[in-house]
């Protein structure tokens, strides 16, 4: 019972199977008809029946049903022997081998070594998983392009064609694979692509054989071009290339002289040489001959070959496939040069067959006549030629204002153009054989020779600028082109085409030097409006202030007229500057739009309220009207809305004689559903009876400095400056500013912003019911101003309010005070004699006023209002920015929230700092053990709280989160309720989706106030038991 008989009653069920101790056994059995069919090796068949006179009286399937292997047997008590004669074997070459099997297999077809043999070798594990496959009935589903001859097309019949056609055909029959075909090119699931091309990215889904068919990549260009010799010769021209290829990245990684256009296609490449955008095309010998034979282009020759790597067509196999991916290697292995050469040139000569017709040949014929008799003509003006060229050379370099010189690799001059004596006034005899190095700038040798000798190495161009000596000793910049053409037989050189670009040099220095010069005017203008508002700012402080103070007091009517003049007078003046400042910020480009949660529908209430005040005051009427579909909370800029709007309301106000003035916020028609953040625009309509705008004056309006007519400056006041910072504002903001206006009857102003709507949910709700203007009488504040007027200002405003003012003078004495005394919150100017404002912030943060005043709020209170100001506070620490003038309501709000960040509730006045009993019984009574862990915790938090702080200063919302978490987690270690409730609090403020940087600056404060309270109570040994 043969290991043959033993296969085939295990795999293919059906036929009989008999056993025989021989082939001659077998052959005559067949011989009479005994059996129907019998295995046996083609080596056998190919002498046996010969020698028993039965030649031709069989025939063989046409692929093998299954492989063996011949091995060496040894007896079990001489393993050793195996390991010789396996070395015996591997040191057999295949020359022997093949000499070997020579002398006894006479047909060469039936060799298994023999070169070109079409009988393929596979492994036993190739063989068990092509067997498998077959067994299993699952063939190979090989997609292929019904449409890409001549690589591979669908034929009639629905034929598969092509080159490829006839290589998988090849290895259908050598190797007797199971093959189906799939054309529909966007059907899944295919095994096998036949025709992918090497020069193409791979996919990482798929593993690639070894390419069977390859071509060179040539140039392609018009058949009148001149002639080309390789990729050097396309420098400073278009050359066409598919960017899908490895080609293209190489061009541009190897030739930066040449000028890339990149296509998406071998034809749209041609096409853009046939229509002059090219001057060449790169692409693959195969492609581009079927392309240039199919579509008849008689216009174009392949001018040249490149030294690039062969681009070649390959197998691509899925990825779970490598036993596949062996064996068609191991085919296309088979394949001879004369076999590979046959499929190349039916398929050529068959297009080209195709693509010929009678004209063409016609017009191919009467060029070759013409060629003939032009051979005759050619040689009586060749020499004439020959002499216009070299006149046309000379002209060129004697009267050209370029310089050319030739030059070996050690520098010596071989050719210098004459141009030399009228760029550089040398004498032409003084030139020749100099050393190019001698004439160039010392400072720009290195450079240069730094480029030669990447171009000896690498060859191809270079453009460098350097400085040559003129004649008379000064230095002229020139731009120079660098070719290698060493190779060149006629030159043998490094060429040099340089241009004189001194001149050029000098404008750019000079434009440069405007442009530096201009940016240093327009920023002292900006420190000069910066100085100027803050000059004018300071008493203007003093004015609005004592006006306020002393318009509350009791007064007789006619001082109450007259304080309000004055007050009205300030606040005019304060918005004329405003103004200024504003222009200047966006000019400068560095206003910022600061988006926020808050309600939209309080907002608008109280700007209502508060200029239907201003309206009455004239006899105007103020309407306010929302319609339908107005979102109550939103996400915007506020600020930047409120200045918009309150202009806007202002303006008619202003030049309303008589009648109403109406507002009406409604949603804009084509506004919602925007898909930017969920935005929905919503518009702002103000409108007026007043005087209106002329139509020749309504495209100027919103320009700077522009107000509708002369005399309303005279008349009205203003800059002119509002409307253009409107405009400006609502285009920072994703919006936009419109004007409706009849003279006579009136003026209506429609602005249209985007904002996002948030949920009533989104935000903890203001508390209404808090005493809006109750101030803590214990509460301690430190006023650091230098300006007696200031300062009387500050006090009067705080005047009744209860609370303790303690005043230093600049920043030092701020310090000393902060140091002596508890200080709840600290106003502190800016520009101040021997301290600074930053200065002293900087100290206060780095605790040289006490541990415990390193988080105490710092309020920037100064009359420069530009952003790079509050910029600068924010970073040396300081919490809050108040502008100069201050208003008192604005100063009571900042109070406000001070007395909510530092004050816990009444819930916390209660609630101990620590649960002490708790901590001891956590730690088994242990008391050494719970003094060490408070002692670790009184070390190692200041740390943590620092790291707080310094992310509370950049609102780094992550950074936030991250430190209050490690807090809570260091505070629960102790049983400190108060400040794991803070830490928590603050923790989930600062990893919403959308932080409120409000709530979290007021959280953190608040956390850093009870852990700061915490680590000192700890730290002299007061807080005992739970209280």
């Amino acid at each position: 019972h043969s290991r043959a008989q033993e296969w085939l009653d295990n795999k293919i069920e059906g036929p009989r199977t008999v056993g025989f101790d021989t082939t001659e056994q077998m052959i005559l059995a067949a011989a009479r008809e005994k059996i129907d069919g019998f295995l046996a090796t083609p080596q056998e068949m190919a002498v046996l029946p010969g020698q028993m006179g039965l030649p031709g009286s069989f025939s063989k399937s046409r692929a093998p049903i299954f492989q063996m292997t011949a091995k060496a047997g040894v007896r079990n008590y001489n393993p050793g022997l195996v390991a010789a004669i396996e070395e015996g074997f591997n040191r057999l070459s295949q020359r022997e081998k093949s000499a070997i099997e020579a002398r006894w297999v006479t047909e060469p077809a039936l060799r298994v070594y023999a070169r070109g043999n079409t009988e393929i070798q596979l492994t036993g594990e190739e063989e068990k998983w092509l067997t498998t496959l077959k067994l299993e009935g699952n063939p190979i589903r090989l997609k292929v392009d019904p449409a890409w001859p001549p690589f591979e097309f669908i034929g009639k019949n629905q034929s598969y064609l092509g080159m490829v056609s006839d290589i998988v055909g090849m290895l259908k029959e050598r190797l007797g694979l199971p093959l189906e075909l799939i054309t529909d090119l966007s059907a899944t699931g295919a095994d096998v692509v036949p025709a992918a091309m090497s020069f193409k990215a791979p996919s990482s889904a798929m593993a690639y054989t070894q390419p069977y068919l390859s071509f060179p990549w040539v140039i392609i260009t018009r058949a009148q071009a001149p002639l080309i010799t390789g990729l050097m010769d396309m420098t400073d021209k278009v050359l066409a290339c598919d960017s899908s290829f490895f080609t293209y990245d190489r061009l541009e990684q190897d030739w930066p002289g040449i000028r890339l256009m990149a296509v998406a296609s071998t034809k749209e490449g041609l096409e853009a040489v046939r229509s002059g955008k090219a001057d060449g095309y790169l692409g693959n010998l195969a492609l581009s001959g079927y392309q240039i034979q199919a579509n008849n282009y008689a216009d174009l020759k392949v001018a040249a070959a490149t030294s690039l790597d062969n681009g070649g067509l390959v197998f691509a196999v899925r990825k779970d496939w490598p036993e596949l991916v062996r064996i068609l290697d191991k085919g296309i292995a088979s394949f001879t040069a004369e076999e590979l050469d046959q499929v190349r040139q039916k398929w050529f000569t068959v297009k080209f067959d195709q693509g010929a017709h009678l004209a063409f040949v016609t017009k191919v014929a009467r060029r070759i006549s013409y060629a003939v008799l032009a051979v005759f003509v050619l040689v009586l003006f060749w020499n004439r030629m020959i002499h216009r060229r070299e006149e046309r050379f000379r002209c060129l370099t004697e009267h050209g204002t370029d310089i050319i010189q030739a030059f070996s690799p050690e520098g010596n001059l071989v050719y210098a153009s004459p141009s030399h004596a009228s760029v550089l006034g040398y004498p032409m005899k003084q030139v020749r054989g100099a050393s190019v190095f001698s004439m160039i700038h010392p400072e720009d040798v290195p450079g240069f020779k730094k480029m030669v000798d990447q171009l000896y190495r690498k060859g191809g161009t270079d453009t460098h600028i350097y400085r040559i000596r003129h004649y008379n000793g000064r230095y002229l910049s020139f731009e120079s082109h660098c070719m290698n053409l060493l190779q060149n037989k006629a030159i043998r050189a490094f060429v040099i085409n340089g241009r004189d670009i001194t001149d050029a040099l000098k404008a750019r220095h000079e434009i440069e030097a405007a442009k530096e010069s201009a940016e240093a005017a327009n920023q002292s203008k900006t420190e000069f409006l910066a100085s100027l508002g803050h000059e004018v700012r300071t008493p203007l402080n003093a004015i609005l202030g004592m006006t306020e103070m002393t318009l509350s007091t009791r007064l007789t009517g006619h001082q109450n007229k007259n304080l309000g003049a004055v007050l009205a007078a300030a606040r005019h003046l304060k918005a004329v500057i405003s103004d200024i400042l504003d222009f200047t910020t966006i000019e400068a480009g560095r206003m910022r739009i600061r988006k926020q949660v808050f309600r939209l529908d309080r907002f608008l209430e109280n700007l209502s309220y508060t200029w239907e005040v201003e309206a009455g005051k004239k006899g105007l009427k103020l309407f306010f009207d929302a319609q339908e579909g107005v979102p109550d909370q939103v996400e915007a800029d506020p600020v930047r809305l409120g200045q918009i709007l309150t202009n806007l309301l202002s303006n008619a106000v202003k030049f309303t004689p008589e009648g109403e003035i109406r507002i009406h916020v409604g949603v804009a028609p084509s506004g919602t559903g925007m898909g930017v953040d969920d935005a929905m625009m919503l518009f702002f309509r103000v409108s007026d009876t007043g005087i209106g705008i002329s139509p020749d004056h309504r495209e100027k309006i919103f320009q700077r400095f522009t107000q509708a007519q002369g005399s309303i400056t005279r008349e009205y006041g203003g800059t002119g400056l509002g409307l253009a910072i409107c405009h400006e504002m609502a285009e920072l903001m994703g919006g936009s500013i419109g004007l409706d206006s009849t003279v006579g009857e009136g003026s209506c102003f429609t602005l249209t912003l985007p904002f996002v709507p948030v949920a009533m949910d989104a935000i903890e709700p203001d508390n209404a019911e808090e005493a809006a203007d109750v101030i803590d009488p214990e509460l301690v504040l430190l006023l650091v101003e230098d300006d007696p007027v200031n300062q009387a200002v500050f006090r009067e405003m705080l005047y009744g309010a209860g609370c303790r003012v303690i005043h230093a003078g600049d920043g030092e004495k701020a310090l000393d005070c902060l140091t002596e005394n508890r200080i709840d919150i600290v106003f502190m100017d800016l520009e101040m004699p021997k301290m600074d404002g930053l200065t002293a912030t900087r100290h206060i943060r780095e605790g040289r006023a006490g541990q415990r005043n390193k988080d105490i709020p710092v309020v920037a209170m100064t009359a420069h209002v530009l952003d790079e100001f509050r910029a600068k506070a924010r970073a040396a620490g300081m919490d809050q920015f108040l502008a100069k003038p201050v208003e008192r309501r604005d100063l009571f709000d900042i109070l406000k929230a001070a007395v909510r960040r530092m004050e816990p509730s009444a819930a916390d006045n209660d609630a101990p700092l620590m649960d002490r009993d708790q901590a001891l019984t956590a730690l088994g009574g242990n008391e050494d053990l719970l003094d060490t862990v408070l002692g670790i915790f009184v070390r190692e938090t200041p740390a943590l709280t620092e790291m707080l702080s310094t992310a509370l200063a950049d609102m780094n919302y992550e950074d936030i989160g991250l430190s209050a978490h490690t807090l809570k987690g260091a505070g629960a270690r102790i049983y400190a309720s108060r400040a794991v409730d803070a830490a928590a609090h603050l923790e989930k403020l600062a990893k919403a989706s959308k932080p409120d940087p409000d709530a979290v600056a007021l959280a953190g404060q608040k956390t850093l106030h009870i852990f700061a309270k915490l680590i000192d109570s700890l730290d002299k040994g007061q807080e005992k038991g739970n209280s």
